[in-house]
């Protein structure tokens, strides 16, 4: 997906006892960015960017132009819950614990002397999982397991595991903090996992594709662990008899 904004940098001089001041600017144009992004992962160069302010090029002290040097690496995006490695063997039904542990630096969401009321509602192939509401807080404490199931591991599955925050209203309607979504195709090499997997992941909460900012100004943070495991067998005490032959009858009730 190309960039829609360009990247702006600014050098600025510290002030103890004012505001900082704005030395120059130096711009990478969207476009450019969106062609870096498409770069080999492990590529790196160094560019110098002359600085200017208010269209004029900033001269130094020694009459030549300020130049700000920039290194630049391009990097792969690692998966989600990254120590959950595929088992190429993995067939059949199986079960994912999914725990929302903690959102932190959650944003003012209350008026003037409130905070934030956060609760987590998880959506998966249709169904939705909520989490409690935990009252007037930057930062919350869920710790709640939510089960997955998906018939055949070697298949994979077909939808997105989406965590959605929210700020609960006593007297009107609850308010969308931002969310993180774990791509289907994530999910499936998920599913496949080796059994007993643990791992735990630490996404940024993203809204109208930017990050979400707490009250702290730090990032929103939903912390998330997940465990693969195998399906439980229906009606696990039915074990085979040995030998058994012949006409049978099994009564169901409901």
């Amino acid at each position: 997906q190309p960039c829609t904004r360009d990247v702006l940098l600014r050098v600025l001089d510290w002030n103890q006892t004012s505001a900082a001041d704005l030395v120059g600017e130096a711009r990478i144009p969207a476009a450019r960015m969106s062609e870096i992004l498409r770069a080999e992962p492990g590529l790196a160069d160094t560019e110098g960017f002359a600085l200017s302010l208010k269209g004029k090029d900033v001269v130094g002290q020694s009459t030549e132009k300020a130049v700000l040097n920039l290194k630049i690496r391009m990097l792969e995006i690692p998966p989600a819950f990254h120590e959950v490695e595929r088992d190429d063997a993995a067939a059949g039904p199986r079960r994912v614990e999914v725990t929302v542990c903690t959102v932190n630096h959650l944003p003012k969401m209350d008026g003037l002397f409130g905070r934030c009321d956060p609760y987590c509602i998880m959506s998966y192939d249709g169904m939705e999982h909520k989490t409690e509401v935990r009252k007037n807080t930057y930062d919350a404490e869920f710790n709640e397991t939510f089960i997955l199931d998906a018939a055949d591991a070697a298949a994979g599955v077909a939808s997105d595991c989406v965590f959605t925050l929210w700020d609960w209203d006593a007297a009107s309607k609850d308010d969308e903090i931002g969310g993180v979504k774990i791509s289907a195709a994530r999910m499936s090499e998920i599913f496949s996992g080796r059994l007993e997997t643990e791992a735990t992941e630490t996404f940024t909460v993203m809204a109208e594709g930017k990050a979400v900012r707490g009250n702290d100004l730090h990032k929103t943070e939903l912390v998330v662990k997940v465990r693969v495991c195998e399906a439980p067998i229906p009606f696990a005490a039915m074990a085979p008899e040995e030998g058994a032959a012949g006409a049978r009858r099994v009564g169901l009730g409901v």
